[in-house]
Parts: structure tokens; C-alpha cells; sequence
């Protein structure tokens, strides 16, 4: 039942990670070159979905549950 949470969270957060890191990504080469905030915005959350994908790719279907379960809440 452990492995199921597990599992499940990890493919939950690795999908919607990436999406939103493609998403920023758009975002980031829809703006005009004149809108830097905007591009820098979406730059940081590009780089944050980034960073978010890459903790969730380095725990595994035995992690402990609990350190996922928090993971989740900080996600």
C-alpha cells in the first residue's frame, strides 16, 4: 500500500512538473523581447518546475513514504 502512495505521488509530480516547466517554457518564447520582467518570470519557473522534476526523479518507488507525504506538501 506504501509503494502504491509512493508510486502514485512520483508519477503525479513528475507529470505536472513537466508540464508546467513546458508551459513556462511557451510562455518565455511567446513574449515579446520587449517584456523582460516577463520573460525573466518565466524563466525562474521554468527553473523551478526544473528543480521540482529533478528532486522527484531522485526518490524511488522504495522511498519512505513519510518523506514523500512531506514532499507532496511542499510541492
Amino acid at each position: 500500500m506504501s509503494n502504491l502512495f509512493v508510486s502514485r505521488s512520483l508519477d503525479e509530480i513528475l507529470f505536472w512538473s513537466r508540464i508546467m516547466k513546458e508551459h513556462s517554457l511557451f510562455l518565455k518564447l511567446g513574449f515579446n523581447c520587449d517584456d523582460t520582467e516577463l520573460i525573466h518570470e518565466a524563466d525562474q519557473f521554468y527553473k523551478l518546475f526544473e528543480a521540482i522534476e529533478t528532486k522527484a526523479q531522485n526518490f524511488t518507488i522504495q522511498s519512505d513514504p513519510k518523506q514523500i507525504q512531506q514532499f507532496n506538501i511542499e510541492v
